[in-house]
């Protein structure tokens, strides 16, 4: 039970996943966190519905993050530890 517990804490969510779970918890819908970012009503229940866009931006990372109050690894943003590893495009 507690190695579950520990594994849990490790793993790196799928934002797809993490995103409902945290809108439910925090009895906000998909749509008003959408529009906290700045984009149209549907952009996130498109996200994690479709897969459409395949991936939020740094911005939107940030903001969900500090809403939320979780690192922006959990929902899919770069975890700091690796940033520096970044490949420059």
């Amino acid at each position: 039970m507690i190695r579950n517990r520990i594994e849990d804490g490790l793993k790196i969510k799928d934002p797809c996943e993490r995103l409902p779970a945290l809108a439910a918890q925090y009895r906000v819908t998909l749509t008003d966190l959408s529009r906290i970012i700045g984009q149209r009503p549907r952009y996130l229940h498109r996200f994690v519905c479709d897969g459409v866009p395949t991936d939020l931006d740094d911005e939107a990372h940030d903001t969900l993050g500090r809403f939320f109050g979780v690192p922006t690894y959990q929902l899919g943003g770069v975890d700091p530890r690796w940033a520096k590893f970044r490949v420059a495009k």
